[in-house]
């Protein structure tokens, strides 16, 4: 911006000298011999035109002009000087006064402002203030205005968080229409039977079997627990079950819902998953995250009354219905405790009234009371209806007691006992091994299939018995005996339920933003923009900036632009990267991604404008540039657009600590390296010179380069060396001469933006569910930076291959 002033000042001279010489009479025709060396160009100077003469090697003069006295500043050299010795001051109009000639000087007029060396008044804005006589522009009432702006602009998000926050709040405080307790709305619906039959699953990878022949049956409102001792394949089954394993294993085998043929994963909207980890979207409250999740996964046609009324019931089963306005928080915000997340996390499954319930390890981290209170409440989901199947691991007796059946697996995923979780301990005695009084039945168990307990051979009238090999055998016998498994019952068939569609879960989703939205969050972003902005606004108003880039306009602001560049990307990175499983674990229940994705950007508009237009109001009144206030800030705003893009592809591809490095990198590297400030776009090879028009720094740098001569072209007639220097030079002067302005370099920073952001969208929506098991080198490189979410397995996936190395080295 000082850079801007600093070749003004000079082509301002140029301007006087050219008029001076023209109205001075005494300016002769004829070539005057001084005592210089007549020359087009002075060695230290600038370009010069014909008939410059430099009669002294630290300064030149235009014009064929005679010395003249009692021209203004007195005695001086008709014209003035263009050059860059300790002499170029010989031609002087005052600041603050207007020299229409040589012999002519007037105060300026009140709203211009006159520089020293200038001829004519420069207008002053709208925000400047230019009293009579001024050399210099000085804040006005603009500027008041702008920071009023800014004051309006935050009661305005103030205004729309409260409203937001309150109404969230009176739907809270709705009172729950059902007479009694339970779970709102489940008692009626109709309960699943699940049968399968020789369920395998082999993986892509290496073609290891890690479920072998399983095959069972789950009644209609039972109560599942799925137990084995690690490499079981306990977590294998139940994603094999439920449509989950696909990406990384082939399944085989046979599964009929209520007597009919099909698969758990065809119906997304009936069947609820509670994965082991607690994820949920943190910044919500209990009741929020529970109501906006029954809004988007329960039948379109419920009113929202009803809604409330499902969620209320789902906060008295589960017992968390004093806790309903806390918020949900993380390691970094206090939040509820870890067994509270836990029945938060069930009932986001529970508000979608599903019709079967799969759980990993609920009780995994919680203590004894905790996991005995969450089996209370999975109690009363049996009670209602729902077919609940959970991987339990190592349950005590009152949690495991809870459980209508049982599903043992032994080592290699194969079936040891399936049917009620009374006659397991029958069962496992009538094979020889004998129940130690006392002893939790369930640890017992698990001995048993690991081997550690021995067989009493009195007992069993063998002493040959291989564990767990025989075990399989045993069942296998035992099923065969009893003539194999019954025909499926056939009952219902199910139907998908019709959810909220594309539009309706769009308004929802960008509620949500609103209700997600913090004021304090906005106000901490604008004070990071506004200090952003003040440090650009002194550092391009510093005179050491105007001498060490001259003329070069593009160099002058290469500072500031890398300063907002540094801080702009952060707002698009944050945007979905903390959501990355919430969202991941929404999707697999059938929730449409292009609504989440659409109502995340819209939202973040604001995210956009209000901090930019924060910084170029901080940064403009401090260093009053040579470009207009509405070019400034759309040519801003483009670069915005353009960063919050980047940030929100890197937050879509990385996470964690190489996600944040990235979001620095990335963008301040495009923007300097591309700009043509540090290597001129003519030095660039072909492909490097087409790859810089996809960083922001060409676009930036070209728009703030062609909107400063758009405003002063006379410039360039005085000093052709400006125009070379500033657009031939870099490549600028194409689009310049083509009559491009701040909205076409808004434009084409807004458009790449939109493609990066699509860049986004298709990574998130058509990438799969990666395999937890990779080449040897993309499982080091994950498990190095472990950021990589498309190379992240979840947690239960991850098991799931830790017991499968238990299995064999292959599988590494």
């Amino acid at each position: 911006m000082a850079g801007c002033r600093c070749f003004l000042l000079l082509a301002g001279a140029g301007m006087y000298a050219a008029r001076a010489s023209a109205s001075d009479v005494r300016c002769s025709a004829t070539k005057l011999d001084l005592g210089g060396t007549w020359a087009t160009r002075a060695d230290n100077g600038l370009a010069l035109p014909d008939y410059y003469f430099t009669p002294d090697p630290d300064y030149a003069i235009p014009g064929n002009c005679t010395p003249c006295a009692g021209l203004v500043g007195g005695g001086r050299v008709c014209g003035g000087v263009i050059g860059q010795g300790p002499k170029h001051n010989l031609f002087d109009c005052p600041g603050g006064r207007t020299c229409p000639s040589a012999s002519e000087s007037k105060e300026c007029p009140e709203g211009y402002y006159c520089r020293e060396g200038f001829t004519e008044p420069m207008p002053c804005n709208w925000s400047e203030r230019c009293p009579a006589g001024s050399s210099e522009r000085a804040m006005g009432a603009g500027a008041a205005t702008l920071a009023a702006t800014i004051l309006v602009f935050t009661t305005a998000m103030w205004l729309f968080y409260t409203r937001i926050k309150n109404r969230t709040d009176r739907r809270a405080t709705l009172r729950e229409a059902a007479d009694t307790p339970g779970h709102g709305g489940q008692q009626s619906a109709e309960s699943i039977a699940i049968d399968f039959r020789n369920l395998s699953l082999t993986l892509k990878v290496n073609g290891q079997k890690v479920l072998d022949g399983v095959s069972g049956s789950f009644p209609a409102g039972a109560l599942v627990a799925v137990m084995g001792p690690s490499g079981g394949g306990k977590t294998t089954f139940m994603n094999a079950l439920c449509g989950r394993a696909a990406d990384y294993g082939t399944v085989s085998g046979d599964i009929f819902i209520n007597g009919h043929p099909g698969g758990v994963g065809d119906f997304p909207n009936l069947v609820g998953f509670v994965p082991q980890d607690d994820i949920l979207y943190t910044d919500l409250t209990v009741f929020e995250a529970l109501y906006f999740n029954a809004e988007l996964r329960l039948p379109a046609a419920m009113s929202g009354k009803e809604k409330t009324q499902v969620v209320h019931g789902v906060l008295e089963t589960l017992e968390i219905k004093h806790i309903q306005h806390s918020v949900i928080g993380n390691a970094s915000k206090r939040g509820i405790s870890g067994g509270q997340k836990k029945r938060v996390s069930i009932g986001l499954e529970l508000t979608a009234n599903p019709r079967i319930l799969f759980m990993d390890e609920p009780t995994s981290g919680l203590d004894g009371a905790a996991a005995l209170q969450l089996a209370r409440c999975i109690s009363k989901l049996g009670a209602a209806g729902i077919t609940v199947v959970c991987v339990i691991h190592q349950p005590r007796f009152a949690v495991f007691s809870a459980f209508t059946h049982l599903l043992l697996l032994g080592k290699g995923g194969r079936t040891v006992y399936c049917g009620d979780t009374a006659g397991m301990r029958p069962y496992l005695e009538s094979t020889g091994f004998t129940y130690p009084e006392g002893e939790n039945v369930a640890d017992w168990m698990i001995d048993v299939v690991s081997g550690v307990v021995e067989r009493d051979e009195d007992k069993a009238g063998s002493k040959e018995f291989a564990i767990p090999d025989d075990l399989f055998r045993l069942w296998h016998e035992r099923s065969e005996a009893a003539g194999g498994l019954a025909a499926p019952a056939e009952g219902t068939k199910l139907t998908e339920r019709q959810t909220p569609r594309f539009c309706k879960q769009f308004l929802i989703m960008f509620r949500r933003c609103g209700v997600q939205f913090k004021l304090t969050k906005l106000l901490g972003t604008l004070a990071v923009f506004a200090l952003v902005g003040i440090m650009g606004g002194l550092l391009g108003g510093l005179e050491a900036i105007t001498k060490f880039f001259g003329k070069n306009i593009a160099s002058a602001h290469n500072a500031t632009g890398a300063l907002f560049v540094m801080v702009s990307a952060f707002p698009g990175y944050t945007l979905l990267s903390p959501e990355q499983l919430p969202f991941r674990r929404e999707r697999s229940a059938g929730v449409s991604m292009p609504a989440y994705f659409l109502a995340k950007q819209c939202f973040n508009i604001m995210d956009v404008f209000i901090p930019t237009f924060v910084f170029v109001a901080c940064s403009w009144l401090l260093s009053f540039p040579d470009v207009g206030f509405g070019e400034l800030f759309l040519i801003y705003l483009g670069l915005s657009v353009y960063c919050t893009s980047i940030g929100v592809l890197i937050g879509t591809v990385f996470s964690g600590n190489i996600g944040l490095l990235m979001t620095v990198i990335a963008p301040v590297e495009l923007f300097n390296f591309f700009s043509g400030v540090l290597i001129p776009l003519k030095d660039f090879p072909t492909p490097i010179f087409w790859l810089a028009h996809v960083g922001p720094g060409l676009w930036f740098m070209e728009g703030i380069t062609v909107c400063t001569f758009r405003r002063w072209p006379d410039a360039m007639q005085v000093d052709p060396e400006l125009r070379k220097l500033n657009l031939e030079d870099t490549g600028f002067d194409g689009r310049y001469d083509a009559g491009w302005g701040a909205p076409a370099y808004f434009g084409i920073l807004c458009l790449i933006g939109l493609w990066f952001r699509l860049e986004a969208a298709v990574i998130l929506h058509h990438l799969p569910k990666v395999p937890q098991y990779q080449s040897q080198a993309k499982r080091i490189w994950a498990r190095i930076t472990g950021s990589f979410h498309h190379l992240h397995a979840t947690p239960e996936q991850e098991r799931d291959h830790m017991q499968s190395e238990e299995l064999s080295p292959a599988a590494v």
